[in-house]
C-alpha cells in the first residue's frame, strides 16, 4: 500500500515541477480518498477515475504550482506517529497534513476539531 502511496506523491511532484496540469496516477482507494480531501480544500481542480488509474487537474496560480511540495510518509515507520497535543504545535503554519486516525483521514484542522492523534501520512508546503 505504501509503495502505491508513495508513487502517487512522486507523480504529482514530478508533474507539478513540469508545471504539467494533468497527472496520471494508480488507482487505489487510499489514493482516490486523500484525492477527495486535497479536491474539498482546494489544492487540486479535479480528478476523472478509470479502472486503473485516476486522472488528476492540477492547479496553477500565475504558472506556479498551488503549493511547494508535497512529501509522504511511510506508514512502516512507528515515529510518524503524532499524538494530539504535538500535533498543536503545527498550528498555524503554513502547510497542510493528512493523517490517518481511528475516525480515518483526517486534515489538520479536522484533528484539532475532534481532538485525534495519527499517522502522518501527507505534509504539504506552501
Amino acid at each position: 500500500m505504501s509503495n502505491k502511496l508513495a508513487l502517487f506523491v512522486n507523480l504529482i511532484k514530478l508533474n507539478l515541477s513540469r508545471n504539467k496540469l494533468i497527472a496520471k496516477v494508480p488507482y487505489s482507494k487510499l489514493n482516490l480518498n486523500i484525492l477527495k480531501i486535497l479536491y474539498n480544500e482546494g489544492y487540486i481542480r479535479g480528478f476523472k477515475v478509470t479502472e486503473n488509474f485516476i486522472f488528476i487537474y492540477l492547479k496553477l496560480n500565475n504558472n506556479k504550482p498551488a503549493f511547494k511540495d508535497i512529501v509522504f510518509f511511510s506508514q512502516k515507520n512507528k515515529n510518524n506517529y503524532i499524538s494530539y497535543k504535538k500535533l498543536i504545535l503545527f498550528f498555524g503554519l503554513k502547510n497542510f497534513m493528512i493523517i490517518s486516525t481511528n475516525m480515518g483521514l483526517l486534515t489538520l484542522e479536522q484533528c484539532f476539531l475532534y481532538k485525534q492523534g495519527g499517522q502522518l501520512l501527507i505534509l504539504i508546503t506552501f
